[in-house]
């Protein structure tokens, strides 16, 4: 197995007894944006593992970056269905069946792809109608990236200098139009070739990708794209889920931690957001707006944010994790 993981959730998913595991796969070093295979993992009740990927859900191998996942039993048949996002990827489902194989059920249960930079996901009934909804951490709009459905932030990526090694290619839209996000020093620092092209910073500051590279380059390179980056609170309403976009507070920041609970003992199901992201790009400045973020819930699936003020939160720095 790859050593590069992202998470690791256990769930009896056959019934025998006793707990099986999911093992996203995050990102293959060295070869970003590839990213390297999901496993599905049974237990044969001694503590040893079997690879049952090729069996139970042989798409996991090409699933993608995946940062996140919960076993939830969607359809209510007591075997735990699998639900998985991640970077460039969109929210998935794939229903268990019965603990044999697993099918995916995405469009059943999401009107729209929601194709984000997804990080993080809690599972809880916030809206008190006997079903799990969804808090669903994004990277927030603190910063130059913006997406949606007709322009995208996307990610092209070939070994475009034929290297032997990926380069990726950060793509956003100005102005409707598709450009590298990268500046020429950066871009040409990894794609020599250019160089020629690009003599002076003039023409490289009204370049498009197309023209950086030729059709064919282009037709031969893969290609990923986000169209959502706020957090979200999705609703489970039987049968599909329901988009609401979480308070403007919650957009402040990358989302990392989620931490569901009843801070005010009222019944209703509560949750704090941390996160932020100091290790990134100069030109992007640190997008750490969130000291720890509270929101209250009114058992109906409505949040209110809670100020710094009223809530005590304080956090500082790059939050991963909190319990």
């Amino acid at each position: 197995m790859s050593p590069a993981k992202s998470c690791v959730r256990p769930m009896d998913l056959d019934h025998d007894g006793d707990l099986d595991l999911f093992v996203g796969g995050r990102v293959m070093p060295g070869s970003y944006p590839q990213s390297p295979p999901s496993y599905l993992l049974l237990n044969d009740g001694s503590g040893r593992f079997t690879d049952a990927t090729e069996s139970l859900l042989p798409l996991l191998k090409n699933l993608g970056m995946v940062t996140d996942a919960a076993w939830i039993d969607l359809n209510e048949d007591t075997f735990a269905d699998l639900i998985v996002l991640g970077e460039f990827m969109p929210i998935s489902v794939w229903i268990n069946k019965q603990g044999k194989r697993f099918e995916e059920a995405t469009n059943q249960y999401f009107k729209n792809v929601e194709s984000g930079w997804w990080s993080k996901l809690a599972v809880a009934d916030f809206d008190h109608d006997g079903d799990d909804d969804l808090i669903a951490g994004n990277f927030g709009l603190n910063s130059q990236f913006k997406a949606s459905e007709s322009e995208p932030i996307s990610m092209v990526y070939s070994d475009f200098d034929s290297n032997g090694s990926i380069d990726p290619i950060l793509v956003s839209y100005v102005q409707h139009k598709p450009y590298p996000f990268a500046g020429r020093d950066e871009l040409l620092d990894q794609l020599f070739p250019l160089r020629k092209k690009f003599t002076t910073y003039a023409p490289y500051s009204e370049a498009t990708l197309s023209d950086l590279f030729t059709p064919t380059e282009l037709s031969q390179a893969k290609r990923l794209a986000a169209t959502e980056l706020r957090s979200v609170y999705f609703e489970n309403q039987g049968k599909q889920f329901v988009k609401h976009i979480l308070p403007p507070e919650a957009q402040y920041a990358p989302v990392y931690s989620i931490e569901v609970l009843d801070y005010n003992h009222d019944g209703h199901l509560d949750f704090i957001l941390a996160g932020n992201q100091s290790a990134i790009r100069i030109r992007l400045g640190s997008i750490d707006a969130n000291f720890g973020q509270l929101y209250e819930g009114n058992g109906k699936g409505n949040f209110r944010y809670v100020p710094q003020a009223e809530s005590g939160l304080s956090f500082t720095g790059d939050v991963k994790s909190m319990k």
